[in-house]
């Protein structure tokens, strides 16, 4: 009865084993190897991108946001009896908030014209808003004129303001053209000109 011990096998037959399992190891090892790497890649990846989506949400929560709307019209026949309204649209308390408004141009039913008119008395600083607050800015108290006298007006804002604890200023610059409808009211809209 033949025995089927390794010892029986002629030594030409060991060495191909061996071969075989030491080529069968080696590919283990590089595939171990492979799947080492791959996974460290990933990983590597996988924390860069959670770090991006971190430091990007903090900055989105932390960076300030404001908006200045035209309010309802105390008389639409009037373009100045428009209030603005400016709103901290962010997370955080803005401090330091000044505003000042100037004339781009505008025409009178008369054909006067303007440009670059600084509207005196509507320059002013509110300390400070907290998250969702508003302030209004009413034009009405430095410009006057009978209904209907205004051709057509732009207004330019000009805004400054920091968020709290946060010694960086931003700037903000809005424009607001105003268009007379059929039935004689006012209505003001936002409007990008070359300046800035």
């Amino acid at each position: 009865m033949p025995k089927s011990s390794s010892k029986s096998l002629k030594p030409s037959t060991r060495k191909k084993r061996r071969k075989v399992l030491q080529k069968t190891q080696t590919k283990q090892r590089k595939a171990n190897c492979v799947f080492q790497f791959v996974s460290r890649v990933i990983s590597s990846l996988v924390f860069w991108l959670l770090a991006l989506i971190t430091v990007v949400s903090f900055l989105f929560l932390i960076y300030p946001r404001i908006s200045i709307e035209p309010g309802e019209s105390l008389d639409p026949y009037k373009p100045f009896e428009t209030p603005f309204v400016i709103k901290n649209d962010g997370y955080w308390s803005l401090v330091n908030i000044d505003y000042d408004l100037n004339i781009d141009k505008m025409e009178d039913h008369n054909h006067n014209r303007f440009s670059n008119v600084t509207i005196s008395g509507i320059s002013d600083k509110i300390a400070k808003l907290r998250a969702n607050e508003s302030s209004t800015i009413f034009i009405r108290r430095a410009v006057s004129a009978p209904p209907g006298f205004i051709k057509y007006a732009e207004l330019y804002i000009k805004t400054t303001y920091s968020p709290f604890l946060v010694p960086i200023t931003f700037t903000e610059n809005r424009r607001f053209k105003t268009d007379r409808k059929t039935d004689g009211q006012y209505v003001w809209f936002k409007y990008v000109s070359e300046k800035q």
